[in-house]
């Protein structure tokens, strides 16, 4: 279901000295400004914050339906994109782990597993809802 590299462990909780490790691999390495840049700014995020960003981001997307591989469906295409060059770059495993974790990969399957059943019950109950108002095809100003 995960996209590569599925049998990565995520460290949401790295210490400073790991987030500093990631952003020197990223300068050594070659990574984009871009992605050098986002991933700065995960670094400067307190680790709740993050955590509450991520998981907004990944709530936001299963409104549009269900999301079975967090390495795909459930991270933005930027943060899919980040992730993958990093790996494309060649870092070292345990910083790519803690990139993971910056993006929160292992709370987000955790959010998908528990949120996958309300979510389809929501789904049910709003079709039957607009059903019953007379407004299947939409609400339309």
């Amino acid at each position: 279901m995960d996209e590569l590299p599925s049998k990565v462990y995520s460290r949401a909780f790295a210490p400073v000295e790991r987030l500093e490790e990631l952003l020197g691999y990223c300068n050594v390495c070659g990574v984009s400004q871009h992605s050098f840049r986002a991933l700065e700014e995960l670094c400067r995020m307190d680790p709740v914050a993050r955590l509450v960003r991520n998981l907004k981001i990944t709530i936001g997307q299963m409104s549009d339906g269900p999301i079975f591989g967090v390495l795909g469906e459930g991270l933005t295409a930027e943060e899919q994109s980040f992730l993958a060059e990093l790996d494309q770059k060649g870092l070292p495993i345990r910083t790519i782990e803690t990139a993971h974790g910056l993006h929160n990969v292992h709370e987000r399957r955790e959010l998908l597993k528990r949120m996958r059943r309300p979510f389809r019950l929501a789904v049910a109950a709003a079709t039957e809802f607009l059903r019953e108002s007379g407004l299947e095809g939409g609400i339309t100003p």
